[in-house]
């Protein structure tokens, strides 16, 4: 599809061509790699926030598992 045809000083033409399927397929590739660094990052966000859970809650297993005075 021809877009623009444009005259140069020298006499030279120049014309503009756009392929639309090259354009929708740019988006796509864009797109993608945006959605993927979305998911990276929040499997990071989760990690990061599995690890702190862990960690906070380690000292309430300890206190679970302590028998209590009723069961001895």
């Amino acid at each position: 599809m021809q877009i623009r045809t444009l005259l140069q000083a020298n006499g030279g033409i120049i014309t503009l061509n756009a392929d639309p399927a090259d354009e929708i397929g740019e988006v796509w590739v864009e797109a993608r790699n945006r959605f993927l660094a979305t998911l990276a990052f929040l499997m990071r966000l989760m990690a990061v926030i599995g690890y702190h859970v862990q960690r906070w809650t380690k000292p309430l297993v300890t206190i679970i598992r302590v028998p209590s005075s009723a069961e001895r």
